[in-house]
Parts: C-alpha cells; structure tokens; sequence
C-alpha cells in the first residue's frame, strides 16, 4: 500500500487550486486540509475552509500534532512577514512553497521575458519579492510552479524547482462544444486583473472588427462568483484569456474543459515546454485582430480546436494526472 501523507495546505486560495488540490489528496487516500485568508468575490470553497489568520493560529497546536507537510501558496506563511519559518524548521516540519506568478514574477526580469507585459500587478517590489525568495528558500528548499514560465524567477533561490500543471475536475465537466450552426459566435473574455491580461488592447481589437464588418457577440465577465462565471463559459463561441504575459492559465483551463477555443499568448520559447500539442491559438497585441478572425468565420474550426482543447486538458490537467505528480513531489519534500 502507498504512502499516506498529511499535508496542511495555507495561506491563500490561488485560482481554486488550494482546493483542486486539498479535494484530489483525500479522494486518493491522504489527509489533507486548506486554509484560505483570502476571500474575494470568486467565492472558491470546495474543500477549503475561508477563515482569518487569527482562527487559524488558534488551531495551530492541532496543526502541528496532525499535518508534518506544510504546502504554502503564494509566497506566504501564516506570518505575512514569514518569520513563522524559523519555528517551522525547528519543529521539523517538511515545507513547500507553491509559487503561482505575480509573487514571484520579478518586473525587471518580466521586461525581457515578456515584453508586453508592462503590470505585473504584483504584491511587493522587485526588492522586496528578492528578500523573501532568499529568505523563504533558506528554510523551503521545494517549490512548485504551474509551468516553466516561472522558472527563470525561481530556479536561482530553490535546491528544488518542480512543474505541477494546473489542477481541473476534467472529467466531470460535460463539454459544450462550438455550434457549426452559430454564424455569430460569442466571446467571453474574465479579466480578474484587466491590466495584466491586457483587456483594453483585446476590447479594441475587437471594435475594430466589429468596424470592419464581422459579426460576433462579446460578454465581458467581472465581478461574479466563479460559479456564476461557469455558467456563462458554457455558452462561449471563443475564449480569450490572456495576450501580454505569454502563458495559459485556469480561464484557458476552464475553457478547453469545457470544448471551448482558446485565444491566449504563448511565448515562443515557452510552447516546446508544454507536454503534448498545446491547442491554444497564441496571440498578442500585434496579432490578436488576425488569430481571431478565422475563429469568427469559421465555426468548423472552432469545433476541432473546442474538441482538441478538450482532449489536452483530459491529458494534462485532469485532477487524476495532477494529484500523482504532486504525490511524487512530497516524497522529495519528506526527504529534504
């Protein structure tokens, strides 16, 4: 029989992940919880608990006695200032850190690796974000990242670096693909950081091919549950997630989950990084007007890119292909 591990999951739920991943641990077999201090209007709450940082200091005794793996996300401990990290090391606890982009996404370095980008929208200065990756990598040896777009900002401070894909319940959502018979196909476009998925360079573009005679629908959608969001990803022709920072992420998840075409930019050196064929149309703020016009006038091709994207995320993200890579990683994790 596997290992069982106990993993205590904290402090702040990124894109649903937290718990993707808490609800994947238990349902093969390991104890795992999540705390999250970060409630926004999303509303994520499968398998986590959404809670403040005093509640969750006041159980930390039982913590301790119960979870001997801390996963942390996005650069943060229970500490904002991550002097918890000391006593961590010193009850021997085994740590990992789940870095998830803007924590991490250095502005001087994200200048050149991705040009268009010109808000990370991050947390901290590029001097403070340093500070924390040298400090938390002298207590965390581990961390994770979603794909090999963030390796150049962590790969210098970790003894361990692993890339964990993205964590989605692929094969309980029914795809709904492009209609061939839909001649005005509607976008959605979830700006949750509008400057940094470039929404004011996609909305132009789109008026513009609106001003030249194409016919299509656009829903922009803002300031909703994430539960309500699904329900209007359903009814999507076309997905646009992102077009500066030159990665793919839940959004475009999401949508190839559900059959959907997917218009996000893919950095060139990035698209060999991917495991299979990534079917995501790579656009960006120079290019986005011409990607998109054969996904407005063409319904057949919406339709294949909808069943290929859906193909990839059965392959890659299905929360049953995440979990045993993550398993594999807290096996180093025990050992470091």
């Amino acid at each position: 029989m596997s290992k069982s591990f106990h993993v205590f999951h904290s402090p702040l739920e990124i894109a649903g992940q937290m718990g993707m991943l808490v609800g994947g641990l238990r349902k093969y077999g390991h104890m795992a919880v999540g705390y999250n201090m970060f409630i926004n209007y999303l509303r994520y709450s499968n398998h986590i608990i959404n809670t403040y940082l005093d509640n969750i200091k006041e159980s930390y005794e039982l913590i301790k006695a119960g979870y001997p793996i801390m996963h942390f996300h996005f650069g943060t401990t229970l500490d904002r200032n991550l002097y918890d990290l000391p006593t961590y090391a010193a009850e021997g606890k085994k740590m990992v850190m789940h870095h998830w982009g803007n924590d991490v996404r250095i502005a001087g370095l994200a200048k050149t690796f991705s040009p268009y980008l010109t808000d990370p929208c991050n947390p901290w200065s590029d001097a403070e974000m340093v500070q924390r990756l040298q400090y938390m990598s002298a207590y965390i040896p581990t961390a994770i990242i979603q794909d090999h777009e963030l390796m150049p900002y962590v790969k210098p401070y970790y003894k361990h670096v692993f890339v964990l894909p993205l964590a989605f319940p692929v094969q309980t959502t029914v795809p709904v693909y492009p209609l061939r018979s839909n001649s005005v196909p509607m976008i959605v476009h979830a700006p949750t950081q509008p400057s940094f998925k470039g929404t004011a360079i996609i909305e132009a573009a789109l008026q513009s091919l609106w001003s030249q005679g194409y016919s299509f629908t656009y829903y922009k959608i803002e300031n909703m549950s994430h539960d309500q969001a699904l329900q209007l990803y359903h009814q999507a022709d076309i997905v646009i997630d992102q077009i500066l920072v030159g990665t793919y992420g839940l959004f475009s998840v999401e949508a190839m989950a559900l059959g959907k075409p997917v218009v996000c930019h893919i950095r060139d050196d990035l698209r060999s990084t991917y495991p299979g064929d990534l079917p995501i149309v790579s656009a960006n703020p120079a290019n986005l007007q011409e990607a998109l016009v054969p996904l407005i006038t063409d319904a057949a091709k919406r339709e294949k890119l909808g069943k290929r994207g859906r193909k990839y995320a059965e392959e890659v993200h299905d929360i049953s292909k995440v979990i045993p890579k993550l398993v594999d990683i807290y096996k180093v994790v025990e050992n470091s």
